[in-house]
């Protein structure tokens, strides 16, 4: 499940305005795992977000940073049971082009 927040950037309590996905693995409907934060360049607000038909790519529309796409496909081979953060402890990077 990828999900975004319009105004949680400017409500950060580290002050980190850039605009943030948050990831969840949802295979198991009554217990979600919050997997990661994916963290655009930009300092805005981010608006909708859509997910192409073919499940591959991600459409991130953000106030003041345009339109960043995502490919995603990496997210259907991800197994929050078995991972572990890679050396700079980012989880996102290998699942997130």
């Amino acid at each position: 499940l990828l999900l975004n927040d319009e105004l949680d950037e400017f409500l950060s309590s580290n002050g980190d305005q850039r605009t943030r996905t948050y990831i969840f693995d949802i295979k198991d409907l009554q217990n979600p795992i919050f997997i990661d934060t994916y963290f655009g360049t930009e300092e805005a607000i981010s608006h909708n977000l859509y997910i192409d038909n073919n499940g591959k790519y991600a459409y991130l529309n953000n106030y003041l940073a345009g339109l960043r796409v995502l490919d995603i496909s990496g997210l259907y081979d991800f197994d929050s049971s078995s991972s572990s953060e890679d050396e700079e402890g980012d989880i996102i990077d290998r699942i997130v082009e």
